[in-house]
């Protein structure tokens, strides 16, 4: 029996436990007034000043990213041209199909909310004084936290041993009684603020002598780096609290950093960008579960936007992914393992958000793979290319040549309806030069240029469709069902 690759949600690597110790120790609070260069404060007045200072330029870089997505018609009309996931390769026509694709598209807008969110995109004052509490008690302010100060010619540097009651208390409620599981946890923490003055420096949080997370400060600038090894530390003393140690990875290493500028934080025209890197390659291994995940050092995400003037950039580029992870349907249990190269996208918004260009898009000429028990079920190749979306005409420009290659090996890999030895080749390409225009009818005209050709051939045991629909100029395509399947074809022109 075949497993699809459907029901697979996620790695077996659970870290899920730490969730508020580390959103606790990323929360970022708001911007406060300029301060004196010179640190004459008392060790507590610095460490408060250093908790205000934390500032809260996520938030406003996410509000500024989906305001001018919002507005940009040229995100709209991609949104509104995303295919339907079962065009092709699904018989499936039970599910209504009118929101396949945008439960995909904005399932990712939900998550960057949902990152906005984490890292406290309300810059009210109730908000700030929410995350200013979360902070202070791993600072040392409150209960028995004891704070020692050693003054440098750069700065202050001080040493804390927060109280663990006092942190466990702030984060989940007082209940009157210490929290045994949560003290024990943080009995080894440990922080270090080296204040460099009263608007930047550094906090460095510690477990067991060991770098958890480094926060960066400064009055329009913040960073977040999280070291794997120190994580694996604090993992470790949950897996023997909880005597689950079993399910600890075996190898935890590499980095990972959030950081984020704010240019305007002004309502409506927020200003500002953010970047999330692998700073050192990361590797994660579970033998005895078959799970791996390892990424090469990469600038994964940089983004950067202007809501008032309705322009943004973002720029992903992805190195040496692997991960691997056993599945099962509680019949059978399968080992599901994908390999990436490398991908690479540049976007960017203009015209107060009607254009959209697509650059650098791609995966070069490494395929993603993917393969179950090591057998390959899917291969796909996507060399670099470009095009611009015209949100205001309704235009789609290929700037250098689109050329799409899928080859799915096994369909009942992913999806069990399907018959053993299925298979599905569909190739997509356009020359440079292409310009398609969407039509009243629901139907797109190529414009200029062309052909605009599609290529597949799918042999399911059962109707086995196939086919070339070349589109040159002056035609207009949509998809036509035929059978169990919606498939390219030549359409009407209005």
């Amino acid at each position: 029996m075949h497993t699809p690759l459907s029901t697979f949600s996620g790695s077996t690597l659970r870290i899920g436990a730490v969730t508020a110790l580390l959103t606790a120790l990323s929360a970022c609070g708001g911007e406060e007034n300029a301060a004196p260069s010179a640190n004459t404060d008392s060790p507590e007045q610095t460490v408060r000043t250093v908790a205000s200072s934390i500032s809260s330029n996520m938030g406003v870089n996410m509000d500024s990213v989906t305001g001018t997505a919002d507005k940009s018609s040229a995100v709209s009309s991609v949104l509104s041209q995303t295919p339907d996931s079962s065009t092709v390769t699904s018989t499936d026509t039970s599910t209504d199909s009118s929101t396949d694709s945008d439960d995909v598209v904005f399932g990712a807008a939900d998550t960057a909310s949902a990152l906005a969110l984490l890292m406290d995109d309300d810059s009210s004052d109730a908000s700030e004084d929410i995350v200013h509490d979360l902070l202070l008690p791993t600072l040392g302010i409150g209960g028995n936290g004891q704070i020692t100060s050693t003054n440098a010619s750069t700065g202050t540097l001080i040493s804390i041993d927060p109280d663990e009651a006092s942190i466990c208390a702030e984060w989940l409620g007082d209940t009157g009684a210490p929290n045994t599981e949560c003290t024990q946890l943080l009995g080894n923490l440990t922080v270090q603020v080296n204040a460099i003055n009263n608007e930047s420096g550094t906090v460095t949080y510690f477990f067991s002598g060991q770098t958890v997370l480094t926060i960066e400060y400064a009055p329009t600038q913040g960073s977040y780096e999280l070291s794997l090894p120190g994580m694996k530390t604090v993992l470790q003393q949950l897996a023997s609290q909880s005597g689950d140690e079993a399910m600890l990875p075996q190898v935890m290493q590499g980095a990972i950093k959030l950081s984020a500028t704010v240019i305007n934080e002004t309502p409506g025209a927020e200003a500002g960008s953010f970047d999330i890197a692998v700073t050192q390659p990361i590797r994660i291994e579970q033998p005895s579960e078959d799970a791996l995940f390892a990424l090469a050092s990469s600038n994964l995400l940089s983004m950067s936007a202007d809501a008032a003037s309705g322009t943004a950039s973002m720029a992903i580029a992805l190195t040496g992914l692997e991960y691997a992870a056993q599945q099962s349907d509680g019949f059978t249990s399968t080992v599901f393992s994908l390999n990436l190269p490398a991908f690479t996208a540049s976007a960017s918004l203009s015209d107060e958000g009607n254009t959209l260009v697509l650059t650098d898009t791609g995966m070069g000429n490494g395929p993603l793979t993917v393969a179950l028990d090591g057998t390959q079920v899917l291969r796909m190749k996507l060399p670099q290319f470009a095009a611009m979306i015209n949100g205001a005409t309704g235009t789609i420009d290929i700037l250098e040549a689109l050329n799409l290659d899928l080859l799915i090996s096994d369909l009942a890999g992913i999806d069990d309806s399907y018959n053993d030895n299925s298979s599905a080749q569909i190739t997509i390409s356009a020359p440079a030069n292409t310009r398609m225009h969407e039509q009243s009818n629901d139907t797109t005209l190529i414009e200029t240029g062309g052909p605009f050709v599609i290529n597949y051939n799918i042999s399911d045991g059962i109707d086995n469709p196939s086919g070339t629909v070349s589109v040159t100029t002056g035609e207009c395509f949509n998809t036509v069902m035929e059978g169990d399947y919606d498939l390219p074809g030549i359409a009407p022109c209005p």
